[in-house]
């Protein structure tokens, strides 16, 4: 019969688990986001179709999104074969996700420090913190959530080796790593984390020790397949993203303002942990950053790491949750610039777990005594529960694309990504002189923003301004000659000029970049059709 203790700790779990659902069971109702959303499912014909032996290929072979991660690619293929495009059932398999990790997370550290109810806590505030709503709110970031669940089983398989030295479990942690990477590169890291957790709370480095300098090398060599495996995955991702174009330029984007956006956003997030308000879905990427805000970013960061230093014989943990964030939040801290944006909410999903240790287990060596032991568990419920509402209300703004960046408008009026995307919902709802008008507030805020002039040139069009129509089109592929949208939608308009000539070309040029592409195939017949019957005219 189950001991009194392993109930307690049983029915803790089974209330985290039920706080998370409570907390993101509004997310069922939501709908697909025009936010990635379109590029992962709704207008992804090789997803649409569900698991099929093509699809399997394509997810494999594929850098589509800029990406390859064919893992997720196939959590979503397998979504539509049971669910079909209901976009509620999507978002649930995300929360049940989220739920696996939380458990995960929690039996992980349980057994690796031998304290439950201390890794209880941090379980609950990876759980129920706002910052983590983008990773689990968001059916595109997917991704995120395979990633770290196959990860945190690597790590379980990882505490088992380091106890048993089975061949078995270390092949098992290479596989469990693999699919990690092709879920997302996020933990290209992991086998410098393992390091961290072999300092703390492994404690299979012992600084000062004789045999230390022997041991320390017999743990670096078990690292260096997992290492080969993360290098693999580097690259890959690399060139997956410059052939996405997704990468900027250090012209475009120089290396001091890197820096400089890398130290800002190491610091804010932590502000962020601790009053979690103003969130954001984008947050646009500065034209420039003080010199004095930079710099204080790096004298926060060189403190806290001193400090950690210092106390890491008493207290090797914060030395460890420290090493454990910043390593972890290493690939997406923007050294390497991918996308937009200056920081996003999801990159916090597992490192803030090095934080969370280093909160909880201090706090924990601190309270000694029954009143202290009261005062802080009132103080951790009064959180939690202080979180969980936040969180709540933050998973709220997520409904829709309208819901979602107006609020990130409300924050930053001047968000011209943020325009983007409403001028594209507009768009999408046929609402096209409302898309035309927030589209031009963007235009004015970033001309050479992506996508922009396409779809200002594709509301105009809807609305028969055919010739502004195609100025925008020249614009866009200006900017960018591979958009096969643009080229396709240009080979209309100038269709409906008469130019059937120009339009056979654009459309070509559309199937040449996208052979595939239906719509664009369907259009160069309809206008061979118009040329011939123009030519037999003649």
């Amino acid at each position: 019969m189950p001991n009194k203790d392993f109930c307690l700790k049983t029915t803790a779990a089974a209330l985290l688990l039920g706080a998370i659902c409570v907390v993101y069971w509004q997310t069922g109702s939501h709908a697909f986001l025009l936010f990635d959303d379109d590029a992962y499912l709704t207008e992804n014909t090789h997803i649409q179709a569900g698991l099929t032996w093509d699809g399997i290929k394509w997810a494999f072979t594929t850098f589509y999104a800029a990406n390859w991660h064919p893992l997720t690619w196939l959590s979503h293929m397998l979504d539509i074969q049971i669910l079909g495009m209901n976009p509620g059932g999507h978002h649930l398999v995300n929360v049940a996700l989220h739920c696996a990790n939380t458990i995960l997370l929690l039996l992980l550290l349980s057994r690796i420090t031998g304290t439950f109810w201390r890794s209880f806590i941090v379980a609950a505030l990876f759980a129920l913190h706002p910052l983590h709503v983008e990773s689990v709110a968001w059916i595109a970031e997917r991704k995120d959530l395979l990633s770290t669940l196959t990860g945190l089983v690597t790590l379980h398989l990882y505490a088992t080796y380091t106890k048993t030295g089975a061949k078995k479990t270390y092949c098992l942690m290479l596989l469990s790593y693999s699919l990690s990477l092709m879920a997302k590169p996020m933990l290209v890291t992991l086998p410098v984390l393992m390091l961290i957790l072999d300092y703390w709370p492994l404690r299979r480095i012992m600084p000062g020790s004789d045999q230390q300098k022997a041991a320390l090398g017999q743990l670096l060599i078990e690292k260096v397949p997992l290492l080969l495996l993360a290098i693999a995955s580097s690259v890959t991702t690399i060139l997956a993203q410059h052939e996405g174009e997704a990468i900027s330029s250090l012209g475009n984007s120089p290396m001091p303002g890197r820096v400089a956006n890398a130290l800002v956003s190491s610091t804010t997030y932590l502000g962020k942990m601790l009053l979690p308000l103003n969130l954001s879905v984008f947050y646009p990427f500065p034209d420039s950053i003080p010199l004095l805000k930079s710099s204080a970013a790096a004298a926060i960061i060189l403190v806290i790491s001193v400090i950690c230093v210092m106390a890491r014989r008493r207290y090797p943990y914060l030395l460890s949750g420290w090493l454990w964030y910043l390593l972890s939040m290493l690939p997406v801290i923007g050294i390497v610039r991918v996308g937009l944006q200056a920081m996003a909410d999801r990159y916090t999903y597992l490192p803030l777990t090095g934080i969370f240790i280093m909160i909880v287990w201090f706090s924990g060596d601190h309270a000694t005594g029954q009143l202290r032991i009261r005062f802080m568990a009132g103080i951790t419920a009064a959180t939690l529960l202080l979180l969980s509402v936040t969180t709540m209300r933050q998973a709220a703004y997520w409904k829709n694309s309208y819901t979602l960046f107006e609020h990130a408008l409300r924050l930053n009026p001047v968000n011209s990504y943020a325009l983007l995307v409403l001028g594209k919902a507009y768009y999408k709802d046929n609402r096209f002189p409302e898309a035309i008008e927030i589209l031009g507030k963007a235009e004015r805020l970033t001309p050479n923003l992506p996508k922009l002039n396409y779809l200002t040139g594709s509301a105009m069009h809807k609305l028969g301004r055919v010739e502004e129509a195609i100025d925008y089109y020249k614009a866009e592929l200006l900017l960018n000659p591979t958009n096969v949208d643009c080229l396709n939608n240009m080979g209309i308009a100038v269709a409906d000029l008469g130019q059937l000539d120009e339009a056979v070309a654009y459309f070509n040029a559309a199937l040449r970049l996208k052979p595939e592409y239906d719509n664009a195939r369907i259009n160069l017949e309809k206008t061979m059709q118009m040329k011939n019957r123009v030519g037999s005219t003649d």
